[in-house]
């Protein structure tokens, strides 16, 4: 599904599907409400508005201590096994993070991709989509279709954030918190 996005001034449009850039559009009259600088800057206010919240792990659903009710012997036993598979993942993984081993297929997206005549810059923190520069003295020259293409083209190399759980490590953690979580709620 494609999503359309627009500055408020109506000048820049931006096309995502999921966290792919599938192509943007400049108007004619974007020199007249913006500088370059300030393009860049709309560019990266658009996207970043598009982005999805970070992933992050609550534990709001948590019960509070003393609300937990009587487990029978055998979910007692499996929230056990659950607990200690969870605990000792965490453990491998905080070990790998602490010597500086990357995360099991972590897709790995360069600090900043630009298009070929390194006209635009595109930044990234931990693969998620941070800001958008343009070449200033290049902007003021070229055409708006030049412009519109290499922006896309820097934009396109990657996706604005990272895919949910690309990390099958990160997704086998999270399915055991869940797990023994269950069994407090149950």
């Amino acid at each position: 599904m494609t999503d359309a996005y627009t500055d408020p001034a109506g000048v820049i449009t931006v096309r995502l599907d999921g966290g792919l850039v599938d192509g943007i559009s400049i108007g004619n009259r974007w020199r007249t409400v913006y500088d370059p600088r300030a393009l860049g800057e709309a560019l990266t206010q658009l996207l970043t508005s598009a982005l999805p919240p970070q992933h992050s792990v609550s534990y709001e659903d948590t019960p509070a201590p003393g609300v937990v009710g009587e487990l029978s012997e055998s979910s007692a036993r499996a929230f056990w096994e659950e607990l200690a598979q969870y605990q000792h993942l965490l453990a491998r993984r905080r070990q790998r993070a602490a010597a500086g081993v990357e995360a099991v297929n972590t897709p790995a997206v360069p600090r900043t991709v630009f298009d070929a005549r390194r006209r635009v810059g595109v930044s990234y923190a931990e693969g998620r989509f941070e800001s958008v520069a343009v070449d200033p003295d290049w902007a003021d020259r070229v055409s708006v279709s030049e412009l519109g293409d290499r922006i896309c083209e820097a934009l396109t190399q990657h996706p604005l954030w990272p895919p949910a759980h690309a990390d099958p490590e990160l997704a086998q953690i999270d399915q055991h918190r869940r797990n023994f979580l269950s069994y407090l709620r149950s």
